[in-house]
């Protein structure tokens, strides 16, 4: 979960995991074209076929639903499909995307062990007086009992809130792992990056902005926190380096330069 960059990390972690052997399934929103792209496998969505008998069963069993809790929304539908989806495949890992802050978010039945909060801004709020802390400590509803939270956000007045989150260990950004060095690059950056584990130097990232940096480590520190162990030098470069971000400035053509990016807020 995050304001921002939660997307990014997402990918930038599944395919730091792909590179290491393991099947991986993403669940993200919202969708840019098709709403195939929400659920995927290995990089690729879900099939239309696959997906309709997922909606199918779904339809199947919403009469059977308490009536006073009211109908399912959307989200939580196809929330419900993606879960059903990675449990008939047997994925190894699952990384999943919050919609909306995350406590009472419908993705929070996932048991995560590795919980991820990118950053804290101003989204979704009327930025009455408390609000950093009280969406911190929304987001930081995703933390479960015994996990490890690789965390983002480095605002002082908001680490009480995520310690006293539950977390079994807290890795905290530009403390046990950051971004170190972050240079451009002809179709992206290179980065020196660090986790608890290890030091990754020169590291080519096929995405475009400064703040990539910033969501690259949090995916290698998330990664790390889940296999238990460093990734080496040559998964991390074949991850990064084969990266596609549609719509975070995303460079569709030159002559003329035409960038599709789908930036919504003021971080």
């Amino acid at each position: 979960t995050g304001t921002n960059g939660k997307g990014s990390s997402v990918r930038m972690a599944a395919a730091l995991l792909r590179a290491q052997g393991l099947s991986v399934a993403t669940y993200t929103s919202p969708h840019l074209e098709r709403l195939n792209e929400r659920l995927a496998w290995d990089g690729r969505p879900v099939e239309d076929d696959v997906l309709a008998e997922l909606v199918t069963d779904l339809a199947r069993v919403e009469p059977t639903l308490d009536p006073a809790l009211g109908p399912p929304s959307y989200f939580e539908l196809v929330t419900a499909a993606a879960f059903r989806w990675f449990a008939d495949l047997a994925v190894d890992v699952a990384v999943v995307e919050v919609g909306l802050l995350g406590r009472w978010d419908a993705t929070n039945v996932a048991d995560g062990r590795v919980a991820v909060i990118t950053n804290i801004g101003r989204d979704h709020t009327d930025g009455a007086p408390g609000w950093r802390e009280a969406v911190a400590t929304e987001k930081a509803g995703i933390v479960k009992p015994g996990s490890t939270l690789v965390l983002g956000e480095t605002a002082p007045e908001l680490q009480p809130v995520f310690d006293a989150a539950g977390a079994a260990e807290i890795w905290r950004r530009d403390e046990a792992f950051g971004c170190v060095t972050n240079q451009l690059a002809v179709g992206g950056r290179v980065l020196d990056l660090r986790t608890p584990g290890a030091s990754y130097d020169q590291v080519f990232v096929a995405a475009h902005g400064a703040h990539q940096g910033d969501n690259a480590a949090l995916a290698l520190a998330a990664v790390e926190a889940f296999v238990g162990r460093p990734a080496s030098e040559e998964v991390v470069e074949e991850a990064f380096a084969g990266l596609v971000l549609p719509g975070r400035f995303e460079v569709l053509g030159h002559g003329p330069l035409v960038v599709l990016d789908g930036a919504h807020n003021p971080d």
